[in-house]
């Protein structure tokens, strides 16, 4: 009995030779994919031979024809390198995607407003329909959310905001953070937007943890704020289990500071808003800076906060702050705030701004500041979204409308300012004028670009 016929392989020499040839797998090293006509070949009788008769077929030959009359994708796309008129051009298609998001205009106008300035302004401005959407997808709102990343990561704590909304048959839940910066003073932004068809307490539950810990924000969120809902709160005197707060606390292993809508259950009585918290309202009192701040009150407030700050209070530093702020803002100054009507939040943005040495005093502003008080910004973003999503784009996805109210929820500037803002910003700049912002290039750009196909 003859010993069995050894295989061929594709090796080096071969490669060299044919280079449109492609091994699969090392699994089987004498089958090779054409990447000319998109075809295996199994080279195990014969090697060379067999890729001679490969040549030789007609489906090869068609295909090899046609690569040779048809031009590369990559002709179509603009390269990495730009001039200084490409990245001004880019800098003002930027701020037009701004400009049309900012005024919550539709991107199907810019198929006419982009011809328009092509023809009495700019004749090289191109930012269409499909441009403009990939550059607010996929620039500015991503440059929109390492801005808020930034903000979170300097944060002590946040709390979140969270409720739904039927378009139609999607149900649309944002999820918004709020927080306070020393520099910039109390920041609500919209952190997530997803659609949950069925809404339960478990769905709640994993959507806002997943949100939460992919910021890195589960041990930071001290406050939740929703409807008075059994899905959220499980009923007036929130003693059940089988809610999205009581499953926040056994996720975070510390408890959060439930504030269920003020509106809902406002009842002709100021003190009802007051008791959905757990924590005497009198002891943010100090916080308006109507008068000086006293120890006293501040060391009542460290007590009745320790559950939620942790140790990471210093008395005896803050002790010496609180003796530098009444040291600093004296009762001239608080009379002067007074009369000029002086909101709590400017008031503690110019004395942080005028001294640095009040970190404790700054992590006790920070718990009270980002405690919302209202729902309101969440309504306001409802609106936005009812008047963006109108019948004739029913096709919008929700990852658009995702980017779409990050970019106008999250940035507070102007279009002047967006434009200013983005001449500063080379990075920006080439990613709008490159051909990487669109989704297709994104999912994917190599196979797509090299026109192979992944293997399962």
């Amino acid at each position: 009995m003859s010993p069995p016929q050894r295989k061929c392989h594709f090796n080096a020499e071969l490669q060299a030779e044919y280079p449109f040839l492609k091994q699969k797998s090392n699994v089987s090293p004498h089958i090779v994919f054409c990447q000319v006509c998109r075809s295996d070949v199994d080279i195990s009788n014969s090697g060379r031979s067999n890729i001679k008769q490969h040549l030789s077929k007609k489906k090869h030959i068609l295909a090899a024809n046609a690569n040779l009359k048809s031009r590369k994708l990559e002709t179509f796309l603009k390269s990495d390198s730009s001039s200084s008129e490409d990245m001004l051009i880019a800098a003002k298609e930027g701020t037009f995607a701004y400009h049309t998001i900012k005024h919550l205009q539709s991107f199907r106008s810019l198929d006419c407003t982009s011809k328009l300035i092509v023809n009495m302004f700019e004749p090289k401005f191109a930012a269409a329909r499909t441009k403009t959407e990939a550059i607010v997808k996929n620039v500015l709102a991503q440059e929109a959310q390492s801005q808020l990343e930034i903000d979170l990561r300097k944060a002590n704590f946040v709390s979140i905001t969270i409720d739904s909304s039927n378009h139609r048959e999607i149900k649309v839940v944002p999820l918004m953070v709020r927080y306070f910066d020393g520099e910039k003073g109390i920041q609500v932004k919209l952190l997530q937007l997803r659609d949950l068809p069925w809404e339960t307490s478990e769905q709640l539950k994993d959507y806002v943890v997943s949100a939460l810990n992919h910021h890195n924000l589960l041990q930071k969120c001290i406050g939740m704020s929703a409807d008075n809902t059994n899905t959220n709160f499980g009923g007036m005197r929130r003693k059940g289990v089988n809610n999205l707060f009581s499953k926040l606390n056994a996720s975070r292993g510390k408890p959060v500071i439930g504030i269920g809508c003020v509106a809902h259950i406002f009842n002709n009585c100021l003190q009802n808003a007051t008791d959905v918290l757990p924590i005497d309202v009198e002891l943010f009192g100090w916080v308006n800076l109507k008068k000086q701040v006293s120890w006293a009150e501040i060391l009542s407030s460290c007590e009745a906060f320790k559950d939620y700050i942790g140790p990471i209070l210093n008395q005896d530093e803050l002790f010496d702050e609180v003796s530098l702020i009444r040291t600093n803002v004296t009762e001239d100054k608080i009379v002067d705030w007074n009369s000029r009507n002086i909101s709590t939040e400017d008031r503690w943005l110019e004395v942080f701004q005028k001294e640095s040495a009040l970190k404790n005093l700054k992590i006790l502003c920070e718990f009270v500041f980002c405690l919302p008080g209202t729902s309101a910004s969440l309504e306001r973003l409802f609106s936005n979204i009812n008047n963006y999503w109108s019948p004739d784009k029913s096709q919008l996805k929700i990852s658009t409308l995702e980017a779409i109210m990050q970019v106008y929820t999250n940035f507070k500037v102007s279009c002047n300012e967006m434009f200013q803002f983005l001449k500063s910003k080379p990075q920006l700049l080439k990613e709008i004028h490159g051909s990487k912002k669109y989704d297709w290039y994104q999912n994917d750009d190599q196979n797509f670009l090299a026109g192979t196909s992944k293997e399962n």
